[in-house]
């Protein structure tokens, strides 16, 4: 597997004068090395391809069984609000005083109570 430290210009000398110095050195020994980089990158890839769906796999059906549940409570608890606003509103209308409301444990929106004036 190749490294993954940085090349440096002193670590591309091997020792083997083929006549090529300077940028057109650097370059060539680049490129051999970049084969390198490919062979490893195919003789893995099914292996890189299988993680990469195995994680993918792993992180939707986390998200879905977080995300649905909350959702449906967020929906629910929507709904008991909604029911809560009709109550106050029916018992405000049979003559109850909001302070009686307020003791029996309901939440006396403003907008309920401007809605009775």
């Amino acid at each position: 597997m190749p490294s993954s430290k940085s090349v440096r210009f002193e670590d591309l000398d091997d020792g083997v004068d083929d006549g090529l110095y300077g940028m057109k050195g650097i370059l060539k020994k680049l490129y051999t090395q970049a084969g390198s980089y490919r062979k490893w990158a195919r003789s893995h890839s099914k292996k890189i391809l299988s993680w990469g769906i195995s994680l993918a796999w792993y992180f939707t059906m986390a998200s879905i069984l977080t995300v649905i549940p909350l959702s449906l409570e967020l929906q629910r608890e929507q709904s008991v609000v909604e029911m809560e606003k009709i109550q106050v509103k029916e018992l405000l209308a049979q003559g109850y005083p909001p302070q009686e409301l307020q003791r029996m444990g309901m939440t006396l929106e403003p907008a309920v109570l401007n809605e009775r004036q």
